[in-house]
């Protein structure tokens, strides 16, 4: 059974990243979290980390025609 939420630092090490550069991406709201009502803890739904996934491959697939031309 997959978890419904995660913790700030099991997000960073799922997508290679430090804490650090997802707590820029959170001031940004890249990647929205919320806050958990009784332990006040930031944490991200699945739903959020799926879409930024999603996101991050759609932007690599637009840049490959570019990187194949140029490797002609």
């Amino acid at each position: 059974m997959e978890k419904e939420f995660y913790t700030r630092a099991e997000v960073a090490d799922m997508l290679g990243l430090s804490v650090g550069y997802l707590l820029q991406k959170d001031s940004t709201k890249l990647l929205p979290f919320e806050k958990d009502q009784k332990t006040k803890r930031v944490r991200y739904s699945r739903e959020v980390i799926k879409k930024y996934i999603e996101n991050k491959l759609e932007s690599l697939k637009n840049k490959i025609p570019i990187m194949e031309v140029l490797d002609e």
